[in-house]
């Protein structure tokens, strides 16, 4: 068990126990004294944890970014204590790496005697690609006042990735106009009425049978020009009179969109966009329409667009036990004595002074430290990628070539993510309290700019995400999205063409995890990922067969897998990093 959970498992058992020295019954959770208190961030996290090749997760040794807010819940024998706890800047302004916060005044109830913490990173600027959700990730804390006790605590507490798009009963203003676009091509000229079985067989390409079609101004652009050859192929055998007037508004159209993004300006990947030819009620009368696809229905294969979110911020979280001492300690220079000493222990050193000596406060106490440094919530995901060969097979089995300009990484999808508890875990599907309308999809469009398909004999860097930790012994699928910067080839849901974006979906086993050290004893093998560790996947692309234009319902078990993934789980001793 690590060390969270060890403490967790004894400040918040269901049956109430006392940590530590016994707190006098007869106190009351209303009184309270002036202290000084200090925590650390832990000091595992050392070096560079990189998202992108930019620093904004954190950066180097010399600079740490510090959480902007950090709430703090004391807890008298479990149950949670509602006093403010306020805190200076860090110290040490001329060491910016530095992981210790204190304060001179701190007011805490008589009996504290742990704490649960929670600490939201500051943001970094947004980027000229991404908006500063994109760039730093976006979480809803959902953290009630005043819950004085903890079964109402773990009930009602939850953490929650934002969603992009989280109005899933009105379609994007975009998405519409490109439907009403593709409805008036439809339109034109009387075509879909037409008996001829040249001109039905064109429409029915065009509307693609009424099943689901790409729904992006990129993919949009490629369906229209693909449908206007066919249509001059046709006027040259003698149908100009009707084809005539449908090309003239395809042209048209095609013009009226080419200011168009959709759905990149939402920040959406291209396959959450969506269109269907179908049946639309305007008053008394059912008439056929192009409409956006913007949820899962029982006709449809797709993915609910509201399911895509923003990635995880960059999260602290502690569960800790106390040491207090009755005497006045100074925190600053004792830790900046022992960092200046012995470089990495500073903290076990202030934690080892002999008047700290009690557990919880009492009326006496002057001093208080939190024992358990305070960690990151999230786990981090890197994505490395690379081709088997400079020559893959299509789904009609024709050669494609790869190389460093080919087909560029755009962003990922991470499936799998749950809504996580008071101890940023998953919560528990069985207990009620979520469902599979309650899972979502990271999309992150932030990865490293020279990030191509390529044949090597390494992997190369793709992307770095922050997520949730994931529920265990569950698969977790991984999209990879590029942009076909080459020809046109055969998908398995159709014609990849040139200038869209296609995906290729990749499952992790969390039983396949080839482990960095065989000789760490590391806690939670069984789980993909896990808060304040890196997972590392190498993903192996070996066939386009299998590429999608749109990624189908990715909550189905029998998706078509794509990429070869090999799992690596950096896990912890004392001298390995966990976020690096």
């Amino acid at each position: 068990m690590n060390s969270d959970n060890k403490i967790i498992g004894v400040l918040l058992a269901t049956t109430i126990l006392s940590v530590g020295c016994n707190v006098d019954e007869n106190i009351t959770k209303d009184e309270h004294i002036n202290v000084k208190m200090a925590y650390v961030l832990s000091p595992h996290h050392k070096g560079s944890l990189s998202r992108m090749s930019s620093d904004v997760i954190a950066s180097t040794e010399t600079t740490l970014r510090f959480p902007r807010s950090m709430r703090f819940i004391p807890l008298i024998n479990n149950d949670p204590a509602q006093i403010d706890v306020t805190w200076k800047e860090p110290i040490s302004k001329e060491n910016p790496n530095s992981r210790f916060y204190y304060s001179n005044f701190c007011s805490l109830n008589i009996g504290v005697n742990g704490f649960l913490i929670y600490g939201n990173v500051a943001s970094k600027p947004a980027t000229e690609t991404a908006s500063s959700k994109m760039y730093n990730g976006s979480i809803i804390e959902n953290i009630p006042e005043n819950i004085n006790d903890i079964n109402d605590y773990q009930e009602d507490v939850s953490f929650n990735l934002e969603q992009i798009y989280p109005d899933i009963s009105n379609a994007p203003a975009e998405a519409q106009t490109l439907a009403d676009y593709m409805t008036a091509i439809a339109e034109a000229g009387g075509w879909n009425n037409s008996l001829d079985s040249d001109l039905k067989e064109l429409f029915n390409k065009f509307t693609n049978d009424g099943k689901p079609l790409p729904g992006s101004t990129a993919n949009l652009k490629k369906w229209i020009e693909a449908i206007r050859t066919g249509i001059h192929e046709l006027q040259n055998n003698g149908y100009s009179a009707v084809l005539d007037a449908v090309d003239a508004v395809a042209a048209e159209k095609l013009e009226a969109m080419s200011s168009y993004r959709y759905p990149r300006n939402l920040e959406l990947p291209d396959g959450a966009a969506i269109l269907r030819w179908a049946d639309v009620k305007v008053g008394d009368e059912t008439v056929k329409k192009f409409v956006p696809q913007i949820r899962a229905t029982t006709l449809d294969n797709i993915n609910s667009m509201a399911r895509f979110t923003y990635p995880a911020p960059l999260y602290f979280f502690g569960a800790s036990e106390i040491k207090t001492s009755d005497e006045i300690v100074d925190l600053s220079t004792t830790y900046n004595d022992a960092v200046s000493d012995v470089s990495g222990t500073a903290w076990d050193k202030v934690l080892a002074i002999q008047s700290f000596n009690k557990t919880s406060v009492t009326l006496n106490t002057k001093t208080v430290v939190i024992t358990n440094p305070v960690q990151y919530a999230v786990a981090l995901l890197k994505v490395n990628i690379k081709a088997l060969s400079a020559t893959l097979k299509d789904a009609e089995g024709n050669d494609v070539s790869v190389n460093n300009t080919t087909f560029p990484l755009t962003g990922i999808i991470v499936c799998g993510q749950h809504p996580l508890d008071y101890r940023f875990e998953p919560k528990e599907i069985q207990q009620g309290t979520v469902s599979e309308a309650d899972v979502k999809f990271i999309y992150d469009n932030q990865v490293e700019s020279d990030s191509y398909l390529t044949a090597q004999s390494d992997w190369k860097p793709g992307c770095n995400t922050l997520v949730f930790q994931s529920y265990k012994k569950d698969d977790v699928n991984i999209i990879l999205e590029f942009q076909n910067n080459g020809a046109d080839f055969k998908g398995i849901d159709g014609t990849i063409y040139q200038g869209t974006r296609f995906y290729l979906i990749g499952k992790v086993d969390p039983a396949l995890y080839n482990f960095e050290d065989p000789n760490v004893n590391i806690e939670n093998k069984d789980q993909v990922f896990t808060k304040d560790y890196i997972t590392t996947v190498n993903m192996t692309v070996s066939s386009l067969a299998r590429a999608y234009n749109v990624p189908p319902n990715l909550l189905m078990s029998n998706l078509e897998i794509g990429v070869e993934t090999t799992p690596q789980w950096e896990g912890v001793t004392p001298t390995v990093i966990r976020l690096e």
